[in-house]
């Protein structure tokens, strides 16, 4: 091991005592997306769950310049959606929720907004953190990918981002018609159930590999009080 690791490696350990994990900014989720946009040539990106922009001002940050289409169903997320997309040209936005079937669905707004699901949320959530529990629910327009997204819109290389809470199976589902148009997915995937009924981490995994995908990526994201991973967030690309 030469000078340069033993010096990162101690780093690491320090972070370890202090109770933070370390880790290299190439050996994370950003990087292995950006690598993924230049590797395979990502000309669109389909943003589903975009809450306030966070995702797509977050990859433009990180460089993307190509198309962004996003969707969210809450009217106080949109605005702020609406606020983040200003003056970007290449940023769409669209007001609907996407399922696997279209129609007007009731839709469980958090406290904290970004944790809204068209699913009931669970206890196994809520113990975590209170403020993904519902306060209140509204009535919202639900259409499937193969509706809201148009020939005209279709680029060459596609890449789906999918954060639902829950719905992530029903999402691609909905994709019957422009799935072969996909070529990499961005999926939240729970270990355990945090929304009533929801596909688990084997089931998508066991989707996307039948369709051809495999997985690239994954990172820790949502750790229970006692350091239990909850959830991860996944990398998909096509296998050839």
């Amino acid at each position: 091991m030469g000078s340069r690791e033993m010096v990162l490696l101690s780093i690491k350990r320090l972070g370890a005592i202090g109770g933070v994990d370390l880790q290299r900014i190439e050996n994370t989720l950003a990087r292995a997306r950006q690598r993924l946009f230049v590797s395979r040539g990502t000309d669109l990106v389909i943003d589903v769950g975009a809450n306030r922009g966070q995702y797509a001002s977050k990859i433009r940050n990180e460089g993307y310049r190509g198309r962004i289409i996003s969707f969210e169903p809450i009217p106080e997320a949109f605005e702020s959606l609406r606020q983040a997309s200003k003056g970007d040209a290449k940023w769409d936005i669209r007001s609907c929720a996407l399922g696997k079937t279209p129609g007007v669905m009731p839709f469980h707004v958090s406290e904290n907004l970004f944790s809204s699901s068209l699913l009931d949320v669970t206890s196994q959530c809520t113990d975590v953190i209170a403020s993904t529990r519902a306060v209140k629910s509204i009535n919202v327009d639900v259409q499937t990918l193969d509706q809201a997204i148009g020939v005209d819109d279709l680029g060459k290389r596609i890449h789906l981002k999918v954060d639902t809470q829950g719905s992530e199976l029903d999402v691609l589902l909905g994709a019957q018609h422009i799935f072969d148009q996909i070529d990499t997915i961005e999926c939240e995937l729970s270990l355990v159930s945090l929304y009533a009924g929801q596909p688990l981490f084997p089931v998508i995994c066991q989707h996307l590999y039948s369709a051809g995908f495999v997985a690239t990526w994954m990172e820790r994201g949502f750790t229970s009080q006692n350091g239990e991973m909850l959830q991860i967030d996944a990398l998909f690309r096509r296998g050839t």
